[in-house]
């Protein structure tokens, strides 16, 4: 039976939306305020750029197993828990990586890192669903979206401005200091005993710390999932890519590209912004599948760039154009994910979650297998997960899918 103690709905308010997107910043704050140092712990540990990227790699298997985790445990008994516990492992992760003077014993932090930080963002989201409704929620994760995009706006200058200064160990401790905050808000913010809707297939205590029986996943749900996992990977792609291209290939500085990456972050932001805005006229289909459309023209001419042998400096406006195609669809494949699994929203994020992240995390190494300068691996990484999440899109909205009453085709 499930023992989730049930609260009457008090709504999502401003204090607890903020917290929520505290906490799911983490993943993207821990991955964008490291990259600009990525070059600097190359030839700190005397390592290749493919093997540096494996931190980007173990950190997001991190959040994978963090999701899979702890969002069915928030099913069984209550938001809260969850998110606080692993936020406090997510501190204690980071602070045991500072002082480590070897590239493996890092990794191995990192995925302790990781799976704390997964607890933010699969509860995060699990929380909006509990407190939203169906025809509500793709606004609701939009401005979700909105708060959580700041991180890559702010952490690569943070990391930028550090970098050069305190190195890596430098950057983790301000990681820190950022999930302090996030764990500190959590305690206050979100209620004791969260809202969390009776499923229609309840747990057992063997089903609680994994997805033992996984509920059916049906074809709407698996094409959304799909989508957003290979639209977030094409996007680690772009990351991991960008602080070796911008600043060996192109000659910048680590300032330099931390300005052009909050660039990108502004123009994802923007165009999360406008999403919210528009959703209830075109619904969140029709706004999903124009930016996915976009999103693989500008892989398309980012290929063309490369093995054209063209200016690479062509690079910094596509990435631009492909960061804002992303961002005006990431909110409503969100919401059209978890709508998929009525009732079980920790489930359905931690199942979004873990797809995501994994794809994320194997793709990041690839990038750099031909060399630090070249782009060609980036390049077809990005082209063929591009196409994926546009092939999932359109899997889930195939004719015979249906989806709740207001989406919008």
């Amino acid at each position: 039976m499930n023992t989730a103690s049930i609260e009457p709905h008090r709504g999502l308010t401003p204090a607890v939306l903020l917290t929520l997107a505290l906490s799911g910043m983490l993943s993207p704050a821990s991955i964008d305020m490291l990259l600009p140092v990525l070059p600097a712990m190359a030839l700190e540990f005397g390592a290749g750029a493919s093997l540096v990227q494996l931190t980007i790699t173990t950190f997001l298997v991190g959040v994978c197993v963090g999701q899979l985790v702890f969002g069915p445990l928030s099913d069984r008994i209550g938001r809260k828990i969850p998110i606080v516990l692993g936020l406090a492992l997510f501190l204690v992760a980071v602070a045991s990586s500072i002082p480590l003077n070897a590239l493996p014993l890092v990794l191995a932090a990192r995925v302790m890192q990781g799976i704390g930080a997964g607890a933010g963002m699969v509860v995060s989201r699990a929380v909006i669903a509990d407190l939203t409704s169906p025809s509500n929620a793709a606004r609701s994760f939009s401005v979700f979206m909105l708060i959580v995009g700041l991180a890559p706006i702010v952490t690569p200058l943070i990391g930028s401005a550090l970098g050069p200064v305190t190195g890596w160990r430098g950057v983790s401790a301000a990681t820190f200091c950022f999930g302090t905050v996030a764990l500190t808000a959590s305690a206050m913010f979100i209620p004791r005993r969260a809202t969390v809707p009776r499923s229609p297939h309840p747990t057992t205590a063997s089903q609680t710390l994994l997805i033992h029986r996984l509920p059916r996943l049906n074809r709407r749900f698996l094409g959304f999932a799909g989508s957003y996992a290979f639209g977030y990977a094409a996007i680690i792609a772009i990351g991991a890519s960008l602080p070796f291209v911008y600043q060996k290939r192109l000659g910048m500085s680590e300032m330099d590209y931390g300005l052009l990456i909050a660039m990108n972050a502004t123009g994802m932001l923007l165009a999360g912004l406008v999403s919210a805005l528009i959703v209830r006229r075109f619904g969140p289909i029709r706004i999903a599948r124009a930016g996915l459309l976009t999103f693989l023209g500008t892989s398309g001419a980012t290929a063309t760039v490369v093995f054209g042998d063209l200016d690479p400096v062509a690079i910094v406006p596509l990435i631009l154009i492909a960061n804002m195609a992303f961002g005006i669809a990431m909110g409503n494949i969100t919401a059209l994910t978890i709508s998929a699994l009525p009732g079980r929203a920790g489930t359905a994020s931690a199942l979004q979650g873990a797809t995501q992240y994994l794809a994320g995390g194997l793709v990041a190494p690839l990038v750099g297998l031909l060399g630090a300068q070249s782009m060609v691996p980036f390049a077809i990484t990005f082209a063929i997960a591009a196409a994926g999440s546009l092939a999932g899109l359109l899997l889930a909205t195939s004719r015979g899918t249906k989806t709740f009453e207001d989406l919008g085709g």
